[in-house]
């Protein structure tokens, strides 16, 4: 996986779809994602689904047409057991 995905310069990580933590693999589970969001936006909702055993945490990347790596936006999602669904938009 050295290398891939494709698409970005220093600002941008290989991030993890699902967080390492939180049960996601350290292979396929790779997107070119902002570092800025990838480090910060996205943890509030990673550290909420560790601290609610049962939760179902989510990912969905949006790509726009061609054969980029780079997705052009994410959304996470979190619902907790008896709370009410929790999504959040990043643009990429």
């Amino acid at each position: 996986m050295a290398g891939h995905p494709l698409g970005g310069d220093a600002s941008y990580h290989r991030g993890h779809a699902i967080a390492h933590r939180l049960g996601g693999g350290t292979d396929i589970n790779l997107v070119t994602q902002n570092a800025a969001i990838n480090i910060g936006a996205f943890r509030r909702l990673e550290r909420e689904a560790i601290a609610n055993p049962g939760a179902l945490y989510f990912t969905y990347w949006l790509y726009a047409p061609g054969d980029s790596q780079k997705p052009t936006a994410s959304q996470q999602g979190l619902l907790t057991p008896g709370g009410a669904l929790q999504l959040s938009d990043h643009l990429n």
